[in-house]
């Protein structure tokens, strides 16, 4: 006996299904990035401020991906295998619904300090998803519920569930030597 939502990945896939999109099907996937260290542009300058702008690193990646792909559920056994949480909502096919699109602006700062002989300590910050943009990874994908008058739309369908974490900011020190 089947009992959790869990169980929904617990389906056998027909001939037809094997066409469509797969679970993890992201259809555009675009990442940028750009590096800039600044020792070049500090030859530049003497003093005071070649010190201050030498040995730094700036960086940045955007993130831009589809949304995954889910399904509509009913919320009832409708073949009969014992199994709830398995069952496509009729007149919809596997994977037939999209999540909204995932993107990220992901920048990093560094500067090395040298000491010694090959030696250095690189302070860094680096923020994650830095414009706080809310990414949905779950929805509502219940279509219909069974009541005692047969099934019923969920007008929940499609409202979002969970989302990716927000923006991340870490500082860190690495010792290289």
């Amino acid at each position: 006996q089947f009992g959790t939502a869990a169980d929904r990945s617990i389906f056998p896939v027909t001939a037809h299904e094997r066409r469509l999109p797969g679970d993890d099907d992201h259809r555009q996937h675009l990442v940028a990035s750009l590096v800039y260290d600044t020792t070049s542009r500090a030859s530049l300058y003497s003093g005071f401020t070649r010190m201050l702008l030498r040995h730094w690193t700036v960086s940045f990646s955007y993130d831009v991906l589809s949304g995954a792909p889910y399904s509509a559920y009913a919320d009832a056994d409708l073949n009969g295998d014992g199994n709830a949480f398995n069952d496509l909502a009729p007149g919809t096919t596997r994977n037939q619904y999209r999540l909204p699109w995932y993107m990220s602006f992901n920048p990093r700062a560094a500067r090395d300090f040298r000491f010694g002989d090959n030696k250095k300590v690189t302070i860094l910050w680096e923020a994650f998803n830095l414009t706080n943009r809310p990414n949905y990874i779950a929805v509502d994908d219940v279509l219909y519920t069974l009541t005692t008058s047969g099934l019923q739309r969920n007008p929940l369908f499609r409202r979002a569930t969970a989302q990716d974490e927000g923006r991340m900011m870490q500082v860190a020190a690495r010792l290289s030597f």
